[in-house]
């Protein structure tokens, strides 16, 4: 299963020997921006520019060694992620790509983002991770699972010292001093940042007014606020096949922006993902957004630009038959044919979505 919540202190690595260690993965990549900044037009015909910079931690867990963690591989998170890299660098975001790290790697690598944007104010910031992911049924805690940690179920010692709880990708982003960081779990969690709902998840109506739109855009833009999107709940089995990313693609692409105006709000991509997901996975599958419970951290929203009419309807269909699930731990390795999905269905292209 793949998880979240609000994350403790430090992340534990372990010198522990394991049987197996994970192929060597591939060098981490950053990848400028090729997009503009998302701006917004005065009545007067100025431009207001909503960030000075953008930039993406871009995480994916696939190769899993076979036997050696009791995890199975997950063939499609490599070229998913490659995808939300390419939408993010076209939406203004400078992208740095790791590939398969191990606990120290990911630890490391969040590190190094935070030491080169941390200090950024004007800043938006996202995380993205999509790998294994376990939540503890008896504490409720939940970790992600980087390629090196073991089976909780057969080797809870190599697991705790090599998983990384949400409490400290919490910690971890509570010391950025970017008004706006979303972060993003294509894994399913427990936890109360997901499971306590308020008024200030949802968005808000946003006028279609070109005075109104401006103001309201640059108020929420200057509201600080940390969000958080999983793409399961707790207890629920994911398809090694994201069902998440090809919605989450449309999402930005414009199909979450309630009143189809160039802009999509974080809130709204929560909600969309929301019903479009659990829409398509026929209720086997709930994504959960929210914001931060963190006093001053609730106001804001972050925005993202598009252009309209160009929208293009990608895949998101996503089978239950074969294939490994993420969070499943197993004994034995699990070979996926990744395939191409099939298109986005019509009815699930906008915000309507109903549940059958």
């Amino acid at each position: 299963m793949r998880l979240m919540q609000d994350f403790c202190k430090g992340v534990l690595i372990s010198c522990a020997l394991v049987v197996a260690l994970p192929a060597k993965a591939q060098p981490t990549q950053v990848f400028p921006a090729q997009g503009k900044q998302p701006y917004v037009v005065r009545p007067q015909g100025s431009t207001v520019q909503l960030y000075r910079r953008s930039a993406a931690l871009v995480v994916s867990a696939s190769r899993y060694p076979a036997g050696a963690t009791g995890w199975p591989a997950l063939p499609s998170t490599t070229m998913e992620m490659d995808t939300v890299r390419d939408l993010l660098v076209q939406h203004g975001f400078e992208v740095t790509r790791v590939y398969n790290p191990t606990a120290q790697e990911l630890h490391q690598e969040m590190q190094n983002f935070l030491g080169r944007y941390g200090n950024h104010a004007d800043a938006r910031l996202l995380f993205f991770y999509s790998g294994h992911g376990y939540t503890n049924s008896g504490n409720q805690m939940a970790y992600v699972v980087p390629v090196d940690a073991g089976n909780p179920r057969t080797d809870y010692s190599n697991f705790i010292s090599r998983s990384i709880t949400l409490e400290s990708f919490h910690t971890w982003v509570r010391q950025f001093q970017a008004r706006h960081f979303m972060a993003i779990f294509d894994s399913c969690f427990s936890g109360a940042i997901f499971t306590t709902k308020s008024s200030s998840d949802l968005p808000d109506y946003r006028p279609l007014g070109l005075d109104d739109r401006w103001r309201y855009l640059t108020n929420v833009t200057n509201k600080p606020v940390r969000q958080f999107i999983s793409a399961g709940g707790p207890d629920e089995e994911l398809p090694a096949q994201s069902s998440f990313v090809p919605v989450f693609i449309e999402g930005l692409r414009g199909g979450a922006s309630s009143i189809k105006d160039g802009y999509v709000t974080g809130k709204e991509l929560g909600v969309f993902l929301e019903r479009v997901v659990s829409t398509k996975r026929a209720g086997k599958q709930n994504p959960v957004s929210g914001v931060s419970r963190d006093t001053g951290y609730i106001f804001g929203d972050m925005v993202f630009q598009y252009e309209p009419g160009k929208a293009a309807v990608i895949n998101a269909e996503t089978t239950d038959s074969g294939g490994a699930r993420r969070g499943q731990a197993s004994h034995q390795t699990q070979q996926q044919t990744v395939r191409p999905p099939d298109p986005l269905s019509e009815e699930c292209k906008l915000f309507d979505c109903k549940k059958p």
